[in-house]
């Protein structure tokens, strides 16, 4: 009887697994390109501080046109964006492209050529306070600097360095 009601149990589960036909379908190509794209590849995305890389990809994700303020007949949009540790300002024209951005970011980790330059070129001065600006064009790209001040005793420097750890 327990063979039976086995059986009986067996074939309820597999007959309709069995029975099933699989159909097959083309969907269209679809294609996905972010439409700030170049925004992030000159800024530096994948490099940037955490902080600033979430700010960054915000802003190149942000849809201007599914907005209520959004109109055809304005060419550009200016939208700010806040973190407890820096904004980003950014000029989107009417299909949704950033045309430039202005970033100002403090305390942020720096990049390893930075603090490499710094040790070298300051052994004995201490970091009391960074700020990091990035400017971008959509035609003349990014420029990254840190501005940093620096103090040793009772004196303190300004520093300028581009991303890179070149001091200007």
């Amino acid at each position: 009887m327990k063979r039976f009601l086995l059986a009986i149990i067996t074939l309820a589960v597999v007959a309709p697994i069995t029975a099933q036909e699989v159909q097959t379908e083309e969907l269209s190509e679809v294609v996905v390109m972010p439409v700030n794209y170049r925004y992030l590849d000159q800024v530096g995305h994948k490099t940037a501080p955490l902080p600033v890389r979430e700010i960054q990809k915000t802003a190149a994700n942000y849809d201007i046109r599914s907005r209520d303020f959004y109109e055809d007949e304005y060419s550009m949009y200016t939208v700010s964006f806040y973190i407890p540790d820096g904004k980003l300002v950014a000029v989107y024209n009417n299909d949704g492209e950033i045309i430039r951005t202005i970033e100002k970011f403090k305390n942020v980790d720096m990049p390893r050529a930075v603090v490499r330059s710094l040790k070298n070129e300051y052994p004995d001065w201490d970091l009391v306070s960074d700020v990091y600006r990035v400017t971008y064009n959509e035609k003349d790209g990014a420029i990254k600097r840190y501005k940093l001040k620096l103090q040793k005793g009772n004196k303190s420097i300004n520093v300028k360095m581009c991303d890179e750890g070149k001091i200007y």
